[in-house]
């Protein structure tokens, strides 16, 4: 069987009421078989942690090296429920060991890197241009997230990849697990993104993308690209030769006329569910207006870099200070200029 929306094969039936993965009790032999060795590598794995240092060994962190932390049983645990065990192995075609080391590079990275504990007053500068956020869900459930690549704001590659890691953890904690919802939907619009614009920066895209792939598998739904002009055609024509062939395969490439075009007879959305800028009928997020008031507030001394008009300064809820200058880069893959 296979998703509603067109996903990667499953053997087993995804009965209806479920979207993107079978209810556990509906799998087929081979594949329960492949989740009970996956719990018992789990099992093992979290001995392994009573016994061993993993902080010094095999996961460090910063944060557990100063603090002489070793990662708990309690962190896997919790991270490793058998829905992220079926992910893992859809991600590596059911081979356990493959899955197994998979996932135990994945833990090493969120013990390092903790997505889950980004606070929101870490991101808030860079949120508060409105170049990247999640806002409704799709037909089926899945979080829709909006990226536009010309309000990309000045700042570096770690607080841009910070932004986008701290709304996929959110979005992940917003799916229906009853439903079997597990993926992202992202539009990502390059209309009006300029490769000379402030803080264009090619590693944004490249890391973003080798996250998703070895972090978040089975967790990118469709990517809708929309007006992507000549320069990115040609930078994703160079970077795609180092994305996974399923990954390449969600990319779909339209202009703004044709998605809205073709809105009435879409797989993933309706009207009532999309922002007007792509035929739907619900306000964007972030308004142009408190796009261009968070960029003066911000970013008052770049005023000339950034190439903002100062039409209105409507009040923002959260308003921030400058203290960053623009990046030098002058090239960005997605408009995740960092």
């Amino acid at each position: 069987a296979v998703s509603a929306v067109g996903g990667k094969k499953n053997r087993s039936v995804i009965r209806e009421g479920r979207v993107d993965t079978p209810h556990v009790d509906d799998l087929v032999g081979e594949e329960a078989a492949a989740l009970v060795k996956m719990r018992g590598r789990v099992d093992s794995l979290c001995c392994e942690l009573d016994a061993v240092n993993w902080t010094a060994t095999k996961i460090t962190s910063s944060k557990a090296d100063e603090k002489h932390e070793s990662v708990s049983v309690a962190f896997v645990r919790e991270f490793c429920g058998d829905y992220c065990l079926l992910r893992y192995l859809r991600a590596r075609n059911w081979n356990v060991a493959d899955a197994m080391g998979m996932l135990v590079e994945t833990l090493k990275w969120r013990w390092s890197t903790r997505p889950d504990l980004i606070a929101w007053d870490s991101v808030s500068k860079q949120a508060a241009a409105g170049s990247n956020y999640q806002h409704g869900f799709d037909t089926h459930g899945h979080p829709v997230f909006y990226m536009r690549a010309r309000r990309d704001p000045p700042g570096s590659t770690k607080e841009k990849l910070d932004l986008i890691l701290y709304n996929m953890e959110q979005g992940v904690n917003a799916m229906d697990e009853a439903k079997g919802v597990e993926k992202f939907v992202y539009i990502i619009d390059l209309k009006g993104f300029s490769v000379s614009q402030a803080g264009a920066d090619p590693k944004l895209a490249q890391q973003w993308i080798s996250v998703l792939q070895s972090h978040y598998p089975e967790r990118l739904g469709c990517v809708f690209v929309i007006d992507a002009g000549m320069i990115f055609t040609g930078f994703w024509n160079v970077i795609s030769y180092f994305i996974d062939a399923e990954t390449r395969n969600k990319m779909d490439f339209k202009s703004q006329e044709k998605f809205r075009k073709e809105l009435p007879k879409s797989l993933w959305f309706s009207a009532a569910q999309l922002e007007v800028d792509y035929g739907g009928k619900v306000h964007p997020k972030v308004s142009e207006q408190h796009y261009k008031a968070a960029i003066s507030s911000t970013y008052a001394g770049d005023r000339e870099a950034l190439s903002v008009t100062d039409d209105s300064k409507p009040s923002l809820e959260r308003n921030v200070t400058a203290n960053s200058k623009p990046s030098k880069n002058k090239f960005s893959f997605f408009g995740f200029n960092r």
